[in-house]
């Protein structure tokens, strides 16, 4: 198994931050990362309703991007849509 490569995967204070494009957008993917305390980040296509939300997002809640290194990304900033509803039928904020 891949996890079993990674130096100092079984000690519980090194953290795990998993990347996958849209192929791993599954629920399955992410419920496993989940399970498996392993973080994860999935990028996907910029649909209309995807770009909505982001939009949506208060300016408060938005964080600038650090690099590997711990520095600053100048002009990046983050955010997390988790616990956002995101259908067809718009966004819905988390609550």
């Amino acid at each position: 198994m891949a996890l079993e490569q990674i130096p100092g995967a079984d000690d519980p204070t090194t953290e795990i931050l998993a990347r996958a494009d849209a192929g791993g957008a599954t629920h399955a993917f992410t419920c496993d990362c989940r399970e498996a305390k392993i973080g994860l980040s999935v990028g996907y296509e910029l649909t209309p309703t995807v770009r909505e939300a982001i939009l949506g997002v208060p300016e408060s809640a938005w964080q600038q991007a650090i690099e590997p290194s711990g520095d600053v990304h100048e002009g990046a900033w983050v955010t997390e849509l988790t616990g956002w509803s995101i259908s067809r039928a718009g966004p819905r904020a988390p609550g």
